[in-house]
């Protein structure tokens, strides 16, 4: 279990995240989204491999500062939290290039324009994508690219965002 490189833990009810965690030295990517988990233990910055870290829905009022301490997180998805101040903790991360915050109490689809707007641009200085609007209970990875698969080959389909109507039945 110690040459574990991914990890996916999600749907699962969990309040904490295990310590035991960090014993999976090689661990690069871990899902732990929806759940109810609110903090991460101090024993992560032992993960120091850790590329990939989903933790949206889940219940985080604050982007745990433990998080700095990994040198390879690459992307960050803390989208459908309870996040109420803006994770400063972000340009601590070094090598991080994209870090979804969507449907979290700080933001709205007026984010470029509201408080935080000199922060996000200051990540995306930093070559960090900063993805920030409302989701609609989609996963990221389908709602971003699709793939189509057909007599033996692969096409990407990139999508374009779009508002739904109140009613949902229809796309504006």
């Amino acid at each position: 279990m110690k040459r574990l490189e991914q990890l996916a833990v999600a749907y699962n009810d969990l309040k904490v995240l295990p310590v035991s965690l960090a014993k999976l030295r090689r661990l690069q990517k871990l899902y732990a989204h929806h759940n109810r988990i609110s903090q991460l233990p101090d024993s992560f910055a032992k993960l120091k491999n850790l590329q990939t870290l989903d933790i949206g829905y889940n219940w985080f009022t604050v982007v745990p500062p433990v998080l700095a301490s990994l040198p390879a997180l690459e992307e960050l998805d803390l989208n459908n939290n309870n996040l109420q101040e803006f994770p400063t903790v972000l340009s601590a991360i070094k090598k991080l290039k994209k870090v979804y915050l969507g449907s979290n109490p700080l933001f709205d689809k007026e984010a470029m324009d509201g408080p935080h707007a000199q922060r996000i641009r200051q990540l995306e200085a930093n070559k960090t994508e900063v993805f920030y609007q409302k989701l609609f209970n989609v996963s990221r990875r389908f709602s971003q690219k699709l793939y189509k698969i057909g007599e033996n080959r692969r096409e990407t389909l990139v999508l374009e965002p779009v508002e739904l109507t109140q009613t949902g039945s229809e796309c504006q």
